[in-house]
């Protein structure tokens, strides 16, 4: 029988974790307690959907994730921020006449928050993770985002992809001399979401390093780079469709500017009509 985990124990066997009481600098000591989250969160129809982690700062101190909810579906929010985080924050919003308003938050002053959702209509929904202080001495910190339903991915998958991928980025980290900056791990399917979009800011004179990896039943995964422009519109600026279940963008950008990345499944393997996939942002 399996040892199984409650959501309502998520964030306790987070801060109760060896990797996050002594986290360090780097975002891998996160992602890794994501790991043994998923390994753990195996109770009965409680499956984990999506895990991100990316920086905040006290300059730049809230991200937004979008994902489609669906109606009587109950969802399960969980953020957790690194141990130079003092409190963080969620809020949830739903799209009203073009205004996006707020239907859920967990402001309590503490370093995790979670939040339950059971939507009445399916819609695109926004999620922010904000970090509301840090601890003395602190502008930065990272963050945790766990999304939990009871269907979707299973944390097994979530497990595995985010393992093998937190291995090769630490691979690239050596080779090209840079470090994570974000990292984003969920599901797409062949008959509703074949492509999932992250969106950030780049700095003029970086380079970074974007890698999506497929899971085992994605045959050609593919990666797209776009840039806004002053109209607010989305110009090209590269991409990655080699025929393989890998894809690397390498950008040096000229200026500052809000970038986006999509994550695209081409094709999947026979029997397969979705899977896990994981993107990490690297720099130098």
């Amino acid at each position: 029988m399996r040892r199984t985990v409650s959501f309502p124990l998520l964030i306790v066997f987070i801060l109760l974790t060896d990797v996050y009481l002594h986290a360090q600098v780097e975002l891998h000591d996160l992602i890794r307690s994501g790991i043994s989250i998923a390994n753990e969160l195996t109770e009965e129809n409680v499956e984990m959907l999506r895990s991100e982690f990316d920086i905040l700062t006290s300059s730049d101190n809230t991200r937004s994730t979008y994902r489609y909810l669906y109606a009587g579906q109950t969802y399960r929010i969980g953020a957790l921020g690194d141990s130079r985080i003092k409190d963080i924050d969620i809020y949830i919003y739903e799209p009203v006449d073009n205004s996006w308003i707020e239907v859920k938050r967990d402001n309590t002053s503490a370093r995790d928050a979670k939040v339950e959702i059971t939507p009445t209509v399916t819609k695109l929904y926004r999620i922010d993770i904000k970090a509301y202080a840090f601890e003395s001495g602190y502008y930065f910190g990272y963050y945790g985002l766990f999304v939990a339903s009871t269907t979707g991915a299973t944390s097994e998958q979530i497990s595995g992809i985010m393992t093998s991928t937190l291995a090769d980025a630490v691979m690239l980290e050596s080779k090209y001399g840079c470090q994570i900056v974000r990292a984003e791990f969920d599901n797409l399917n062949k008959n509703s979401l074949t492509t999932k979009s992250t969106w950030r800011n780049l700095l003029e004179g970086v380079t970074y390093y974007a890698v999506a990896y497929g899971g085992a039943g994605i045959r050609d995964i593919d990666l797209y780079l776009y840039k806004q422009n002053y109209s607010g519109e989305w110009d090209f600026i590269m991409k990655d469709d080699d025929p393989i279940s890998t894809a690397l963008i390498t950008v040096t950008p000229s200026t500052n500017g809000f970038y986006r990345f999509d994550v695209k499944a081409y094709s999947f393997e026979t029997g397969y009509d979705s899977d896990v996939y994981g993107l990490v942002l690297l720099n130098k």
